[in-house]
């Protein structure tokens, strides 16, 4: 049954819950169903989209004050746009979004998103979220389990819904040619925003010890963000100018990735890193441990234990997590690590060609299908009276 299904998503700036927003929005709307992305704020879209968007025009405020305020002129908002349009589904994306979901209340089905293992904790605002929403879903296990742990009376109500991917797409966008960066060197890469929990720091340090032992490397660093001016005092206090690039945000990514040789996540906290899913579609993958979604993805479906060196996963090779989120400038045993991992697949052609090939087959496991039917269950199946 055709249905109105309102997204509710703070901007769409470049970020994964963006994405994973407008894709949802899509996928509903290509079943048939009337469908509107409503934001806080629209300016400096990074994702475009043929679905209708509604600008609230409510953007963030700061201080405690000015959040609060907000907060309640939102809620106030989206609850005469879902009593005005008649809204059967709202699914909103990240803490702010889903603060206002549940707080416009209405008689829509309430879906709330939970993007960020960091999100999922035990405070008041968490408990108010999830115990009035309707369906929570968790873009790991590993965030479903954290949230069962702390709430076990909505176990039945949490679901776990991976982002989707379309593999063929970002396939044919790596065929573009690349005519403003050399690739002759073995090139590792990452891309993503260049913020403190991304740990692109790390990644920099780990660096200056592989170069040691493959001397013929560079880093490429795809992203932009308020730490790159800390990254590179980094790069010059290590002398690695010549060696390490920052080329900032590129609108097609994939066409550096497809260059390059081994594919690097550092960060020190995920939701479903979604950059590392992109990555492996071309290349093999190294990536922290860290909370949630590198295990999921370079593990497979096994237990969701951390481990506590370089472990060579079905999919790709985890790292044991930073032991501080202090970003120094010392070497640490930590970065050690690291650097052993990428150095293990940038010298072993059958290994690497071994991880190519299985990152590239767990990517293609994240479909747009899976997603969509997944998608239809929760706002469909599970809510037809």
């Amino acid at each position: 049954m055709k249905k109105r299904i309102l997204v509710l998503v703070p901007n769409l700036h470049l970020g994964g819950a963006e994405r994973t927003a407008v894709k949802t929005a899509e996928i509903l709307a290509g079943n048939g169903n009337d469908v509107s992305i409503a934001l806080f704020d629209s300016s400096d879209p990074v994702y475009e989209t043929s679905v209708n968007i509604l600008d609230l025009d409510l953007p963030h405020k700061n201080g405690k004050v000015g959040k609060t305020v907000q907060a309640l002129k939102r809620g106030a908002r989206v609850r005469r746009l879902k009593k005005k349009s008649r809204i059967d589904v709202c699914i909103s994306f990240g803490p702010t979004a889903n603060l206002t979901n549940i707080l416009s209340g209405g008689r829509c089905k309430k879906i709330i998103n939970i993007r960020g293992f960091a999100s999922a904790d035990g405070s008041f605002l968490s408990k108010f979220q999830y115990r009035r929403g309707d369906c929570i879903v968790c873009c790991s296990r590993e965030i479903k389990q954290r949230i069962d742990a702390l709430f076990p009376r909505v176990s039945e109500k949490t679901f776990v819904l991976y982002n989707p991917f379309d593999i063929n797409g970002i396939r044919a966008l790596g065929e573009e040619p690349v005519d403003d960066f050399d690739f002759s060197k073995k090139t590792v890469v990452t891309h993503g925003r260049l913020n403190v929990i991304k740990n692109h720091y790390r990644l920099i340090k780990a660096f200056s010890l592989v170069r040691e032992r493959v001397p013929d490397v560079q880093l490429l660093i795809i992203g932009e963000g308020e730490m790159r001016g800390e990254l590179e005092d980094l790069i010059d206090f290590l002398r690695l100018k010549e060696e390490v690039s920052l080329i900032g945000f590129r609108s097609n990514p994939f066409k550096y990735i497809s260059k390059s040789d081994v594919y690097v996540l550092p960060s020190f906290s995920e939701g479903f890193p979604n950059a590392l899913v992109e990555g492996m579609t071309f290349l093999p993958a190294v990536s922290v441990d860290c909370p949630s979604g590198p295990r999921e993805i370079l593990g497979g479906e096994g237990e969701l234990k951390h481990t506590d060196s370089v472990e060579e996963a079905e999919y790709g090779i985890l790292v044991k997590p930073a032991g501080s989120r202090e970003n120094a400038r010392e070497i640490t045993d930590d970065d050690r690590l690291l650097a052993r991992a990428i150095v293990g697949l940038l010298s072993d052609k059958d290994k690497s060609e071994i991880y190519r090939r299985k990152a590239l087959e767990r990517a293609a496991e994240f479909s747009f299908e899976k997603y969509r039917d997944g998608l239809n269950e929760i706002t469909s199946v599970r809510y037809d009276d």
